[in-house]
Formats: structure tokens, C-alpha cells, sequence
């Protein structure tokens, strides 16, 4: 059984650490479906750039010291793991020397519309889940496109489903919610 706190992380940072000491975070590369993680190129594998996005929030808001991207993308399990307790995460964030993981796992995509992802930051130290969420973001962009190339015949690329977009938006509004949130309800 796993504790989930899902509370202010800076009120828990202040709690557990002293006002000065460096906190390390590592960002695992999400889990994704296979589709998005292409082999080669690190921009090719969806999972690796949710967690880069996911640093760079973090980064931006500061209240972390260290933030990392932990270069490890997927082991057997994974997925599995994700929803049955995450000890493979926390095995390998405590053994790298870490305070906190964040890791991740992108849904299956439903329509073309939505993107759904979940993460958790975790306590390494005593596992317990500080905050979790299920963040869900919607674009129409596909939608216009298809629309305006219509109109304009042939001037859009409506093959394109700007996930990318959403990842930043997935990223942006999660952070903002751990890092701003006093409670936040458990999903």
C-alpha cells in the first residue's frame, strides 16, 4: 500500500528538509505507447520529451534544486510498475542518490483531440507518493486545420496532431498545480 499526500510540495519540502539543503529530483522519460517511442534520436521518443518538459518546469519554478533527467527510459515492467507500486522508480532514484522521482505514463491515444497523462512525484526516501495527478489536455488545432485547408484547398497539413503543443500544456499545467495547489484532490 502506498500513502499518497498530494499536498503543497513546498510546505512538504520545508517539512522534511532544511531551509538550504539541495533537494535532487529525477525525472524518469515517461512511459508511452510504443508508437511515441521511436528508437534513436532522444526528439524521435515522446516519453524522453514529456520528462524534458516536465524538467524544464520544474526548473522554471525553482523550487527545486537539482532537477535531472535520469537516463533510464524503460525496463521490463515498466508500465506495470507504474500502477502497481512504482519500486523499480524508487530502487533506481535512491540508488542514483536521488530525494524525489517524478515518473510518468501517457495513455493510449483515444481520439485526436486529447492527450492524457499521469505522473507522480514520489519520496524516495520512505516511498511515499507527495503528489499525484491524471492531466488531461484537449486541442481543436487538427480540427481547424482540417477546416481552413478546406476553405484554402491544400495549404494545411492535417495529418498533423500537435502533440508536441500538448506536451508543453500537459507539463505546464501539472507543475503549475503541484508546485501552486494547497490540496489537491486525489485522483
Amino acid at each position: 500500500m502506498r500513502t499518497i499526500v498530494n499536498q503543497n510540495i513546498e510546505s512538504y519540502l520545508s517539512n522534511r528538509y532544511h531551509y538550504n539543503q539541495p533537494v535532487r529530483v529525477a525525472v524518469i522519460p515517461f512511459d508511452v505507447p510504443e508508437t511515441f517511442a521511436r528508437p534513436g534520436e532522444d526528439m524521435h521518443h515522446f516519453g524522453r520529451r514529456l520528462a524534458k518538459n516536465f524538467q524544464e518546469e520544474l526548473l522554471q519554478r525553482g523550487t527545486f534544486s537539482i532537477v535531472e533527467l535520469f537516463d533510464r527510459e524503460s525496463w521490463p515492467g515498466k508500465r506495470d510498475d507504474f500502477f502497481s507500486g512504482n519500486y523499480q522508480s524508487i530502487d533506481y532514484a535512491r540508488n542514483a542518490g536521488y530525494d524525489f522521482v517524478l515518473i510518468g505514463h501517457m495513455q493510449d491515444i483515444r481520439n485526436d483531440e486529447q492527450l492524457v497523462v499521469y505522473s507522480k512525484l514520489i519520496d524516495v526516501s520512505n516511498s511515499v507518493t507527495v503528489w499525484s495527478a491524471k492531466a488531461t489536455v484537449t486541442s481543436s488545432q487538427r480540427e481547424i486545420n482540417k477546416g481552413v485547408d478546406s476553405v484554402f484547398k491544400g495549404t494545411g497539413r492535417p495529418e498533423l496532431f500537435y502533440f508536441s503543443d500538448q506536451a508543453e500544456e500537459v507539463a505546464r499545467c501539472t507543475v503549475e498545480e503541484m508546485i501552486m495547489a494547497d490540496t489537491v484532490p486525489e485522483p
